[in-house]
């Protein structure tokens, strides 16, 4: 008797502790303000609320005299699997831990002086801040990835070196683009800039970008101040497909793993009158709320579980269509200008080459030139990706930059 009496009194602690620490509580022991900003932490703390509660609950109906067997071993099971599921999500946190990368962006001004080196942006969602030296780190463990320096320039552009051309060559794309882990002048605009001396390249990628930011920068219509020559000029956007980077089409819809850094960027949803820019958040709420518990989750994280399932002919329609939208703004607001969408390589053997090939397809209907260098080589291939197995090395920047100028007939 004791000893059941015992147990019950740890069920009740457990039940006492699962009540007591909830978000309130804790923000108001551990918080300056008294409160608990991110949407994570507050589900972690109720989640773990959730898990002694039920124990101590599931466990003091066990004891109970009055439940017949059945009902006890119905219980029983069930707590196994909550101490199971438990015990894989803290796994699953360790194996993040130890197999994550250790990521490092400091910014610093023209004097010297530390600033944050990206900042909010009510265009874009976020951007680089102007006049700012980055220096990115990443490594894994004591392995260092990379250790490079971006020169963002008064535009918030990415810094290309380049002869004083005639002619101008814009870039819009994702970090392929913006050349993380490279230097200022290994990036594919540079090379670009060197293999075509006539036009003065201009790389408006940076990490994490789709083809929504391309439209949404040109929406914003200021673009035409931040070029200099406009007399002739090349539109190019890099369209990744590969699944393995996260591909545009993920991006442009924006799914559960990019969820989590462009939740604030534009969104752009295809109605009877074309596109429109709205909130994700506020179009998709119940969406956006799952994408957000989902989050919180160390398995799906390893998993990189994505959502949707599968890409739809629906989500290639939006994406064609927004980089339909790109192209015709820019012949609006340039007099001479061709628009190139130029396919990045993609390993065997990815889901991307079906979807793309979806899209390009879409897009040569709509009079949209395409330059496919989807097997132009293997960019799992470590002559072609930088340490971290995923972006461009110098060697695939100086690769793609002159294939594109041999085609564009530019050299």
């Amino acid at each position: 008797m004791k000893r059941v009496q015992f147990f019950k009194l740890l069920c009740w602690i457990s039940i006492g502790i699962g009540v007591l620490l909830n978000q309130w509580v804790l923000g108001w022991l551990f918080s300056s303000d008294g409160r608990i900003e991110t949407f994570q932490s507050k589900v972690i703390i109720a989640f773990f609320d959730v898990v002694f509660i039920s124990i101590g609950l599931i466990y003091l109906i066990i004891l109970s005299a009055k439940v017949n067997k059945n009902l006890k071993a119905v219980l029983f099971g069930i707590s196994i699997c909550i101490v199971l599921y438990l015990a894989i999500e803290i796994t699953c946190y360790y194996v993040n831990q130890w197999g994550g990368a250790i990521w490092i962006e400091e910014g610093f001004d023209i004097n010297g002086n530390s600033v944050p080196a990206v900042l909010l942006d009510p265009l874009l969602g976020y951007k680089p801040k102007s006049d700012t030296r980055i220096v990115h780190t990443k490594a894994v463990g004591a392995k260092l990835i990379y250790k490079a320096i971006y020169q963002i320039d008064s535009m918030g552009r990415r810094n290309t070196p380049s002869k004083n051309g005639s002619k101008s060559i814009l870039f819009f794309g994702c970090s392929f683009i913006y050349g993380e882990g490279l230097s200022d002048n290994e990036t594919i605009p540079y090379f670009t800039g060197e293999c075509a001396p006539d036009y003065i390249p201009y790389n408006y990628g940076f990490r994490g970008y789709g083809p929504q930011h391309m439209l949404a920068r040109l929406q914003d219509a200021n673009i035409t101040k931040e070029v200099k020559n406009t007399d002739v000029i090349i539109v190019v956007y890099n369209f990744v497909g590969s699944y393995k980077a996260n591909s545009h089409i993920h991006r442009a819809i924006i799914s559960r793993t990019s969820y989590q850094w462009l939740s604030g960027s534009p969104y752009y949803s295809l109605t009877a009158n074309g596109l429109v820019r709205c909130s994700f958040r506020e179009s998709n709420p119940v969406k956006s709320f799952i994408y957000e518990v989902l989050q919180c989750s160390e398995l799906m994280k390893l998993l990189r579980v994505e959502m949707p399932f599968r890409i739809g002919m629906e989500h290639i329609e939006v994406t064609s269509k927004i980089i339909e939208e790109s192209n015709g703004l820019l012949k609006s607001l340039f007099k001479n200008c061709r628009f190139v969408v130029v396919c990045y390589p993609i390993p065997p053997g990815d889901p991307g080459w079906k979807t793309s090939d979806e899209l390009i397809e879409l897009l040569k209907k709509k009079g949209i030139e395409i330059l496919d260098y989807r097997n132009l080589f293997d960019p799992d291939d470590s002559l072609y990706s930088i340490s971290d197995g995923l972006h461009p090395s110098v060697n695939a920047s100086k690769v793609v930059a002159e294939k594109m100028c041999s085609d564009l007939k530019i050299k």
